[in-house]
């Protein structure tokens, strides 16, 4: 029992480290009823393109026409609305103005003892759902691919989205939205540009829309929220022992 103790009070100290670390930060819930503006853009939210720092967006060009950009990014969109995990991510293939595959973020069962599954990413659903040669395709997904959170001897050896893109043969991706979780926000775009892979941007009158997507769970956005309910909680147990 005192070692179970010891444990919770040092889960205690961490949320509240991590907690006064969030300190002023916004709530999602601050921008998701706020209004969009005469392009259906969500300029206040902080996933807005309008606050991507200009050192990410020369990377980006503009050669795709931007109705065949907004409809197979509504067509991703789409897809995240299959899932059932937050953030909500959705990813579609095109070839020839075909789509050849198509995913959305889920779980995958792994064994009966833990770890019992594992997250697969809209990127690599769509990888495996593909009906045809994704060499040369466009890949449309409503967030940018990831960048970190892998497991193994280096990040080439690991499932991470920006080197499984490239390695594919996929030759342009269209972003919905650009990550502001810290493990990504940017790197997954530079990863992908030093690969080759060109890179366009998809949001205007879908914006509002994309950012719903990110839902409740993404990396600082209403995370805060979740530590001051553990606060109060973990608070309620110590003093009562």
């Amino acid at each position: 029992m005192q070692t179970l103790k010891r444990h919770l009070e040092s889960l205690c100290k961490i949320l509240f480290h991590r907690l006064d670390a969030h300190d002023g930060r916004e709530d999602f819930a601050m921008h998701r009823d706020t209004e969009t503006n005469a392009n259906g853009n969500h300029p206040k939210h902080p996933y807005s393109w309008a606050n991507v720092p200009a050192e990410l967006m020369v990377l980006f060009t503009d050669r795709i026409d931007a109705k065949v950009k907004h409809d197979f990014m509504a067509q991703a969109i789409a897809e995240a609305r299959k899932s059932a995990l937050v953030p909500t991510v959705g990813a579609v293939i095109v070839k020839d103005g075909k789509i050849i595959g198509c995913g959305h973020r889920e779980t995958e069962k792994l064994r009966e003892v833990p770890p019992f599954w594992r997250i697969i990413h809209a990127e690599q659903a769509a990888l495996r759902n593909l009906v045809g040669n994704p060499r040369g395709a466009t890949l449309y997904v409503t967030l940018e691919p990831c960048a970190g959170r892998y497991q193994g001897p280096s990040v080439e050896a690991a499932e991470v989205c920006s080197v499984i893109i490239p390695r594919a043969g996929i030759a342009t991706v269209v972003i919905g939205l650009v990550d502001q979780d810290p493990m990504t926000r940017g790197k997954g775009l530079e990863r992908l540009n030093k690969a080759g892979v060109r890179l366009e941007y998809s949001y205007h009158g879908l914006e509002h829309q994309l950012v719903e997507l990110i839902g409740d769970g993404q990396f600082g956005v209403l995370r805060p929220k979740y530590l001051a309910a553990m606060k109060k909680w973990l608070t309620a147990w110590k003093h009562s022992k």
